[in-house]
């Protein structure tokens, strides 16, 4: 058992398993209840989080490579779905995705902001947003200022297979630094990101891996 994070609770339910092999990092207390450990600190903030945690399977003897761009696969049928909630939009479409829960999130009126300035700023065939997202994240972006006819609001419908398929058929994703970002990363949807900057939020560690 390999852990990436290492919880105390886990590790104290590994140990009294009797789990033959648990690797963890080896600078905690507690780190006595892995049997192989790893010693690098997190701290330094140096590379990525998948770099990280892939460099944990040198606790099973093994020697991490590189750490290649994921890549997230979608149906045939999952982005003609995707396709069909867009149909009939503007040639330019940008996701506007205001939620989040790890970081401390852009304000809601520079959410709305941005959209009427894509909005005012559009050509030929203009930009249209699609505030994709869970229900937790939808009071955040409900507000008496109106926004432009044009945008597509899909806040609280989408599971996330189907935000999944309606980024893929976008051409730009605007988010915070969460999930809709990877997921338009793993996508090759080009991606904008915004970083609470706060030093454990640094986009070294966090930024869609690429």
């Amino acid at each position: 058992m390999v852990f990436l994070k290492p919880f105390k609770r886990l590790m104290w339910a590994a140990f009294l398993a009797r789990v033959p092999i648990r690797v963890a990092t080896g600078y905690r207390w507690y780190s006595v209840l892995a049997n192989r450990r790893v010693y690098e600190h997190r701290k330094g903030f140096s590379k990525h989080e998948t770099a990280y945690n892939v460099g944990m399977l040198a606790g099973l003897g093994l020697q991490p490579g590189i750490v290649s761009r994921p890549s997230l696969v979608l149906t045939d049928e999952e982005r003609a779905w995707g396709q069909e909630q867009l149909r009939g939009m503007p040639t330019l479409r940008v996701v506007v995705h205001p939620g989040g829960i790890a970081a401390r999130r852009w304000r809601v009126e520079h959410y709305h902001s941005l959209v009427r300035e894509l909005h005012r700023k559009r050509r030929g065939g203009g930009v249209d947003r699609k505030p994709g997202g869970s229900r937790h994240v939808q009071p955040a972006v409900n507000s008496d200022v109106p926004f432009p006819a044009s945008l597509l609001n899909l806040m609280g419908q989408l599971s996330v297979r189907e935000l999944m398929a309606v980024i893929a058929a976008s051409h730009a994703v605007v988010s915070g630094a969460t999930g809709p970002a990877h997921i338009a990363a793993a996508c090759g949807v080009p991606n904008v990101s915004l970083f609470d900057p706060r030093r454990n939020n640094l986009p070294t560690r966090w930024q869609p891996a690429r």
